[in-house]
């Protein structure tokens, strides 16, 4: 009913890059296109359409991506701004740590994951059982109690560096937590996660020291009680955990859990993973689809 079904037909989308669109342009283009038939979404990049194109009906639904949470922002105001136009213009963000350190939109057009990102989103689903069965060995898996205890697993050894994320941000320590380019490498998670266990704040921040090569003001002691201080309440933790990180710890994780002949090494191979096994029946669970269904009903 509405935009919302499980089958769909790819189409042509816009899409905002450094190569073919600025901002204006892009806003232009929508504000020209722009018409009652259609509903335009704003999203950070091709993974959330990707996923979120399997759920709506594309002849009434066009995705736009924008390559960046600052950019739908931008995209999405400049449209705003245009003298009747962004009626049928609404946006789908991360929620990220917004919810801690403010900056949360209040348009009803702007939609938040009900998670700190849509991988975490997906962590929490159903889709979470499919996705670590095809990755990990059946025995292995068995050790654990239940896949809510794996999925625990997988948390724990995140969740700390989740916290510092959030220190890092409120305490504008400004340090680089992944590869900003395919040139570059990414944080070591293998040096503060050995033998699959978390090896301690110590070993989690002197990485990331290392990681940062001009990051020798970091002061421990002060940043591990800045973490233990952040205000956290029941099941928070898909507010803390970042889907980077987890996608990266699973990756790792294949080493000593995975399955036999299965030649997993990139974070990319993961997160299609995600996507894949990511079903209507998942999302229609959210918070996010009920948005979405409440705005379609609006027009």
């Amino acid at each position: 009913i509405g935009i919302l079904h499980l089958n769909c037909i790819m189409k042509n989308d816009l899409e905002l890059s450094d190569f073919r669109y600025d901002v204006e342009r892009l806003a232009n283009e929508i504000c020209m296109a722009e018409n009652k038939k259609e509903m335009y979404f704003l999203v950070e990049g091709t993974n959330d359409r990707d996923v979120f194109v399997k759920f709506v009906n594309t002849q009434k639904v066009t995705f736009i991506i924008c390559n960046g949470k600052e950019s739908v922002f931008k995209v999405y105001d400049s449209v705003k701004t245009k003298n009747g136009h962004g009626n049928y213009v609404y946006a789908i963000v991360d929620l990220d740590y917004d919810w801690h350190l403010g900056g949360l939109r209040t348009d009803s057009h702007i939609l938040y994951t009900d998670s700190h990102d849509l991988e975490i989103m997906i962590l929490y689903s159903e889709a979470f059982e499919h996705i670590s069965k095809g990755l990990y060995s059946n025995n292995k898996l068995a050790s654990f109690d239940s896949i809510v205890g794996f999925r625990n697993y997988v948390s724990n050894l995140c969740i700390r560096l989740g916290l510092f994320r959030i220190v890092n941000k409120k305490m504008e320590f400004n340090l680089k937590l992944k590869a900003n380019s395919d040139k570059e490498k990414d944080l070591p998670y293998q040096k503060f996660i050995t033998k699959g266990d978390f090896a301690g704040d110590e070993a989690l921040l002197n990485t990331i020291k290392n990681y940062n090569k001009q990051s020798s003001y970091l002061k421990i002691n002060e940043v591990i009680e800045a973490m233990n201080t952040i205000t956290r309440t029941a099941n928070d933790e898909h507010l803390i955990l970042h889907g980077h990180d987890v996608t990266c710890v699973m990756v790792l994780l294949t080493k000593t859990l995975g399955k036999k002949g299965l030649d997993i090494n990139k974070r990319e191979q993961v997160e299609l993973n995600f996507r894949l096994a990511y079903s209507f029946d998942c999302f229609k669970k959210t918070k996010l689809f009920n948005s979405m269904q409440q705005l379609a009903q609006q027009q």
